[in-house]
């Protein structure tokens, strides 16, 4: 088994914010903003990523689970990412 926490650096970029509870954080800067991705006034059921993981479970149950992941040539690569583009979209 890899460890990939042995090889896991924390960046630091030397820059705090400091909260009044004592709390420090680093800036966002150019950090991916994951928090974004859930809207706030959505249903659960209703939200992109549970939906898109519902399709993922239907998925799994009709193939096999990570089948898609196990596409190794182009031509299956290709027809994976059509096939995925097309379920995003819906």
């Amino acid at each position: 088994m890899v460890n990939w926490m042995s090889d896991y650096q924390v960046s630091d970029s030397g820059h705090r914010s400091t909260y009044d509870s004592g709390m420090q954080r680093e800036p966002h800067g150019e950090k991916p903003r994951f928090d974004l991705l859930v809207p706030e006034d959505i249903p659960y059921e209703e939200q992109m990523l549970t939906r898109f993981a519902a399709l993922l479970a239907k998925g799994a149950d009709k193939y096999a689970e990570r089948n898609w992941e196990q596409a190794i040539s182009s031509k299956e690569v290709d027809r994976m990412k059509a096939s995925s583009f097309r379920h995003f979209m819906q």
